[in-house]
């Protein structure tokens, strides 16, 4: 017999149990977390061996790399959030221009290495550089872009996609009724965009924003090249003559990595709504904002992607000009 709610026209309530993996799935996936786990367990053993350990990560140069560490990797998380999320409610959920072309062009700068874009930015500000020749006829001299501010701008333009690929994801797959909702309840475009949609994508943006924060904490070429004190560069500058400090500043790279995913696993919701297959996203009509979010869309991808693709080809072909050394 038929259960009554289902013989009175009310869906059966969905099965909630989980299917356990396959011993297979289970072996192969203890192997991997034993894999990367290997380095970890490396840097404990070697520390707990050696005395100077928390001499060296509560003295002040290892407190003010950790200090600078996390102000970049805050600041650029922060920054790759905005700028990820509003390039993919554009992309997703409005009528800008040109959308099918953003869609191909905004995940493109994961391809660049962004110790490239810290190159681009280093040629464009130094002496001679493209920026001092287009200000020239102006008669304004560039000034230098280094430290925070300049691996902030590098890091910022380079790691927004992780933000923006998962949170485009997320934004097409929201049910439209959520929204049309709220709007009949009188709630105007931006307020349900923070209300309703945000809240939604939470756990997509949050985790998009914590692949920009561990990659800009393990970030060494971008720090290195525009000179900010970061931990990654400390590592690198006690590597040979004082092995003891350098394995004590890894472990403690380690741990902040790790305080970062646990607090991310303790603040992303897990309760979000999916549209039924078949219905289209919501598509907001942008008006008189259009050209605005296109230009903001323009922008991004000329910063992140022509000028450094640019760049780079009028440095080969000034190369191939000149001729191979010989």
């Amino acid at each position: 017999m038929r259960p009554a709610a289902e013989a009175a026209g009310v869906p059966a309530a969905p099965n909630r149990r989980r299917e356990r993996p396959s011993p297979g799935l289970q072996a192969t996936g203890a192997a991997v977390a034993l894999l990367f786990a290997a380095p970890l367990a490396y840097l404990v053993v070697r520390n707990l061996r050696d005395p100077v350990f928390w001499g060296v990560v509560t003295s002040r140069a290892a407190l003010v790399p950790l200090l600078k560490s996390v102000l970049l990797a805050g600041a650029v998380a922060g920054g790759a959030t905005v700028i990820g999320t509003a390039a993919a409610w554009f992309v997703a959920r409005t009528d800008v221009p040109a959308r099918r072309l953003w869609r191909v062009l905004l995940p493109l700068p994961l391809v660049i290495p962004s110790f490239i874009g810290a190159f681009v930015l280093l040629a464009a500000f130094a002496p001679g550089g493209l920026l001092e020749v287009a200000l020239r006829p102006l008669g304004l001299q560039p000034g230098s872009l280094r430290g925070f501010w300049g691996s902030f701008t590098v890091l910022t333009l380079f790691t927004y996609p992780y933000v923006y690929l998962l949170a485009q994801a997320r934004f097409r797959q929201l049910p439209p009724s959520l929204e049309e909702s709220a709007r009949l309840l009188g709630r105007g475009p931006l307020g349900t965009f923070f209300t309703v949609v945000v809240p939604q994508a939470r756990s997509a943006i949050l985790a998009g924003s914590l692949l920009v924060f561990l990659y800009t904490v393990s970030d060494f070429g971008v720090v290195q090249l525009l000179r900010y004190n970061t931990l990654t560069r400390s590592i690198y500058a006690t590597r040979l003559f004082d092995r003891p400090a350098s394995l004590a500043l890894s472990l403690l790279l380690a741990l902040l990595a790790l305080g970062v995913v646990a607090l991310e696993r303790a603040v992303a919701g897990r309760r979000t709504v999916r549209s039924p297959r078949g219905t289209r996203p919501l598509e907001m009509r942008l008006g008189g904002w259009r050209p605005a979010a296109f230009a903001f869309l323009g922008g991004l991808v000329t910063l992140s992607l022509i000028v450094p693709v640019g760049v780079l080809a009028w440095w080969a072909v000034r190369g191939a000009a000149r001729g191979a050394p010989r």
